[in-house]
C-alpha cells in the first residue's frame, strides 16, 4: 500500500521536476530519521512547535508562509518558503553555519566514542600551500597508517542548479558534493590523511562514501558499547541538525523579525483551512 501510495505521488509530479526531487529525497535511506528521534532538548533532538511545523510543511511540499521577498536578495519567496534553503545570504547568515558546526560536532563526538580521538577546524594539514583545511581530523591512525581528515557539507536539493540531477535521482546532489571535496581537498591530503567527504542534501539524502562511513563508525561504537542502536543515534543526530539548519534559513528569508511577525508569516495551510 505504502509503494502504491508514493508510485501514485510520483506519477502526479511527473511534470515537475522540483516536487519528483522533493519526493525521492525524503523517501531515500535515512533522510527521515529526524522523525524518529526521542525528543531530548538537552541533546538538540526536539524541535519546538514553529519548527516543526516549518520542517514538516518542506517535508510534504505545503505551504509555509505568505510569499514575500528575500531581505537578503530581494528575491521571490513563494509560499513553498524554499528560497532560504539556497539564498547564499539567507542561508549563510542562518542557518548554514549552526547546521554545519553541529553535524561536525556529532561527528567528533561519534569519531571519539569509536576509539579515534579528533579535533575541528585544524590549520597546516595541507602541505600544497592552499591553507585549505578540512572539518576535522583525528590524531591517531584511523585507515591504511594514516589519521583520518572529513569534510562535512550540506547542499541544496532543490536549488536551481541542483533540481535537474536531484530529480533524476534520490541523492545525486550529494554525490555531486562528495566529488566536488574530493577536487577541493582530495590532492592536498591524499598523500598524509584518508580523507573522507561526508555530504547531506537539504531533503535528507546522503552521498554514499559519507553513508558508509557513519555506517562504519556506528557498528564500531555498537561493538564497543554493545548498543546495536549506535548507528541509527548518529544519523538521527544528523537528520535533526539539517532540519534545524532548514527551518532557520526559511526563517532567515525574511531577515531577523520579532517572533510575533513571524508567527505571523509562516504557516501551514490546507484548502479552506490552517492547522
Amino acid at each position: 500500500m505504502c509503494q502504491s501510495t508514493f508510485d501514485r505521488l510520483m506519477e502526479a509530479a511527473s511534470n515537475s521536476p522540483h516536487e519528483r526531487a522533493r519526493l525521492m529525497a525524503v523517501s531515500s535511506k535515512n533522510a527521515s530519521d529526524w522523525l524518529n528521534c526521542i525528543p531530548i532538548p538537552s541533546l538538540g533532538l526536539k524541535l519546538n512547535p514553529s519548527q516543526l511545523k516549518i520542517a514538516s510543511a518542506l517535508r510534504l511540499g505545503a505551504p509555509v508562509c505568505r510569499p514575500f521577498k528575500c531581505f537578503h536578495c530581494s528575491g521571490e519567496v513563494t509560499s513553498l518558503g524554499r528560497h532560504g534553503l539556497h539564498c547564499n545570504v539567507a542561508a549563510g547568515k542562518s542557518g548554514r553555519f549552526p547546521r554545519h558546526f553541529k553535524a561536525n560536532d556529532i561527528i567528533k563526538r561519534a569519531v571519539a566514542l569509536a576509539g579515534f580521538p579528533a579535533k575541528l577546524e585544524p590549520s597546516g594539514l595541507s602541505k600544497d600551500g592552499s591553507k585549505k583545511r578540512p572539518d576535522g581530523y583525528t590524531y591517531d591512525s584511523f585507515k591504511t597508517g594514516k589519521p583520518l581528515a572529513w569534510d562535512f557539507t550540506c547542499s541544496d536539493t532543490l536549488a536551481p542548479s541542483h533540481v535537474e540531477k536531484s530529480s533524476i535521482e534520490a541523492g545525486k546532489t550529494a554525490v555531486w558534493a562528495e566529488e566536488n571535496k574530493f577536487t577541493t581537498y582530495g590532492n592536498a591530503l591524499r598523500d598524509d590523511y584518508h580523507f573522507v567527504p561526508i555530504a547531506v542534501e537539504t531533503f535528507g539524502s546522503w552521498g554514499p562514501i559519507g553513508h558508509k562511513f557513519i555506517t562504519d563508525i556506528g557498528r564500531t561504537i555498537a561493538g564497543i558499547t554493545k548498543n546495536p542502536k549506535s548507528t541509527s543515534f548518529i544519523f538521527q543526530a544528523i537528520s535533526m541538525a539539517v532540519q534545524r539548519g532548514n527551518v532557520q534559513c526559511v526563517q532567515g528569508a525574511y531577515g531577523e523579525p520579532a517572533f510575533e511577525e513571524l508567527d505571523e508569516i509562516f504557516y501551514i495551510v490546507k484548502p479552506n483551512n490552517i492547522f
